[in-house]
């Protein structure tokens, strides 16, 4: 069941953000203020209202509560669930259902309090069904009806007829009709077929359940007649004859018998095994033993072992020496003392070899071989085709360049100028490029310092980032006229007048125009709800309704400055703005129309002045040439014949 909860201390807030029809999070600026104090738990809500006492007003449950985010159930109490911009207003309120249900209740006669059925009252005559009274208290007088299944505890009940079954238990003051399952205890008054602890007379067979009197009902000291007893019964008393039906089976132990009975062996019935503690030592003879019954196995020392022989035996008494002989082990006899002969037969299934005396199988000798050769070529995989391979010479010096480890020992001599880019040059192939290199060089160098004076003047003018006004330039010099620094403590850029440091403005401005609609406007103009008048630049403007952005030309027009038409018609209460700004140009801006194609670059032509410079011809470098606009042109390598890469190869070899 719902609890809902309340706060008296609750204070209005506003949607911080838009909340669309069918959202299930809210977003307030002030949860606390809201709840007033009030917690939300799992099974519990709270009631509040957007936008109340408008035409967008809606009643929700708020079923959860972190910080700012509300989860709520939309459309409560016969609402539905509408849009509501940011600002919307949303209050903690008793709305219609909470007087209804409070009615409702006072009105029921059953079926209140989470109980299902009639409430119990005090006056009214009720039938109690399935109740269960216990409190030690409670007296029930006068005519009682109980029906199902009661539980009395500590209660008197005077005069009363009971009927049926049941288990009573306390004082019980009455007649009693009916059976009586179970113990009763206490005193009694007449009893028909039953017995008490304190009855004294005869208890008849009548009385007693069959199967209820165990051993432990019967005193210790108890006589009982043998004759009371039904079958034959045996005491120590008896000298008579004990027959076999008189014994249960198996209950005679060997304990019973005396030692010194003689049982005749035709009384035994023997069909179990006979063991060697059932045999007198010395008693077997050898006319007791079936001849050929006991095997060499069964005896002390075997007679035909040939260790428990002595003296010689020659071959012919042995019946199996000869198959004991082909039988053999090799490893069982003596190792021969001279050549074997195999007669050109073959030894097989040898292990593979670990001593370097041990025999080899071909497996063993193939590996090695192979591992040798370790996938040489064909023509590279004998000892005679690697010999050719070096010239068939005794010194194999003369086939190799000598190194150690990454350093030549040994002089290369070329046959040649190189032909290919991958070719190594000649001393005087390189010689041959020194004087046009050492230009090149001398052209970088300057082409260096130049680089070095241009970023120096740059350097001039911005000085980088710093957290107060500079008094000089990086190079401790006068600061130029339009110096530049970003500064660091109020994260803004700093320009140089000639004579103080100030920030750089903009001539930007923006306007927000907001207004509540009364209802039916499809053109806004005029004053808001802050008495600004609209006023726009087309086509620099944007339009909101509720919150949702507009689309120029398909959901408004806006043409003259001044008003925005073609709005399809507002609903009262219906948040309109307009946001605008001015046109903003960058003075001395670099427009994209001076370069015309891909590798262009913007060079300096003059002081202030940019020009563009087109891409040079593949292969070609940039070299300063002060004849030119730019200072700068296109022109191929100085080393004739070679590209950079060959010249930089050159250089660093």
């Amino acid at each position: 069941m719902t609890t809902r909860k309340y706060s008296s201390r609750s204070q209005q807030t506003t949607l911080a953000s838009a909340l669309t029809s069918s959202g299930t999070s809210a977003s307030v600026v002030s949860g606390t203020s809201l709840l007033g104090g009030a917690t939300i738990s799992a099974g519990e809500t709270f009631t509040v209202v957007i936008d109340p006492d408008t035409a967008l007003e809606e009643i929700v449950d708020v079923t959860a509560v972190s910080t700012n985010t509300l989860t709520i159930v939309r459309g409560r109490d016969g609402s539905s669930g509408v849009a509501h911009s940011a600002g919307a207003v949303v209050r903690h309120m008793a709305i219609g259902r909470d007087y209804r249900e409070a009615n409702t209740h006072i009105e029921a006669s059953s079926g209140v309090h989470g109980l299902t059925g009639s409430v119990v009252g005090t006056s009214d005559t009720q039938t109690l069904t399935n109740k269960t009274i216990d409190t030690a208290s409670n007296t029930i007088t006068g005519a009682v009806t109980l029906t199902g299944t009661q539980t009395l505890t500590n209660k008197t009940l005077t005069s009363p007829t009971i009927t049926g079954t049941g288990a009573i238990a306390g004082t019980f003051t009455g007649n009693l009709t009916g059976n009586v399952t179970g113990n009763v205890s206490g005193s009694a008054g007449s009893v028909t077929n039953g017995v008490y602890t304190t009855d004294t007379g005869t208890v008849t067979s009548t009385m007693i359940a069959n199967g209820t009197i165990v051993n432990a009902d019967i005193n210790a000291s108890a006589a009982i007649d043998a004759t009371k007893i039904s079958g034959t019964a045996i005491t120590a008393a008896d000298t008579g004859t004990v027959t076999s039906t008189m014994i249960a089976d198996g209950t005679i132990a060997n304990a019973d018998i005396s030692a010194s009975a003689a049982i005749s062996y035709s009384k035994l019935n023997l069909t179990g095994t006979i063991t060697s503690s059932d045999i007198v030592n010395g008693t077997i003879v050898a006319a007791d033993i079936a001849d050929g019954t006991i095997t060499a196995a069964k005896l002390t020392a075997d007679p035909f072992a040939r260790a428990n022989h002595t003296g010689s035996q020659t071959a012919s008494t042995i019946s199996d020496f000869d198959t004991q002989v082909r039988t053999s082990r090799l490893d069982q006899m003596a190792a021969p003392t001279g050549s074997v002969s195999l007669n050109s037969q073959k030894i097989t299934n040898l292990a593979t070899p670990t001593s370097n005396t041990d025999a080899s199988t071909k497996a063993y000798v193939d590996t090695s071989i192979a591992n040798l050769i370790d996938g040489a070529p064909s023509t590279l995989d004998t000892l005679n085709e690697i010999a050719a391979a070096l010239n068939d010479t005794a010194n194999f010096s003369d086939t190799v360049v000598l190194k150690a480890g990454s350093t030549m020992t040994g002089a290369l001599t070329l046959s040649g100028a190189p032909t290919q880019n991958l070719h190594a040059a000649t001393k005087a192939y390189v010689d041959s490029f020194a004087p046009s290199v050492a230009a090149d060089a001398a052209a970088a160098a300057a082409s260096a310092a130049a680089a070095a004076t241009s970023y120096d003047s740059f350097d001039d003018r911005y000085l980088g980032a710093k957290a107060s006004n500079p008094s000089v330039d990086n190079d401790g010099n006068a600061l130029v006229t339009g110096a530049l620094y970003w500064n660091t403590t109020d994260n803004s850029m700093k320009v140089w007048s000639g004579s103080a440091w100030g920030g750089i403005q903009s001539a930007v401005t923006s306007s927000r125009w907001s207004k509540t609609a009364a209802g039916g406007e499809t053109t806004l103009n005029g004053a808001d709800n802050n008495a600004v008048t609209l006023s726009y630049t087309a086509g620099y403007e944007q339009v909101y309704l509720n919150g949702v952005l507009l689309v120029r030309g398909d959901d408004y027009t806006a043409s003259n400055g001044s008003s925005i038409t073609g709005i399809s018609a507002l609903t009262a209460g219906d948040i309109v703005e307009v946001l605008s700004w001015t046109p903003f140009s960058v003075a001395n801006a670099l427009t994209v129309s001076t370069i015309d194609a891909k590798g262009d670059l913007l060079v300096g032509t003059a002081s202030d002045t940019i020009g563009r410079l087109a891409v040079g011809t593949d292969t070609y470098v940039l070299t300063a040439d002060s004849s030119q606009a730019s200072g700068i042109k296109w022109s191929a390598p100085a080393v004739s014949g070679a590209t950079m890469s060959d010249v930089f190869m050159m250089m660093g070899a």
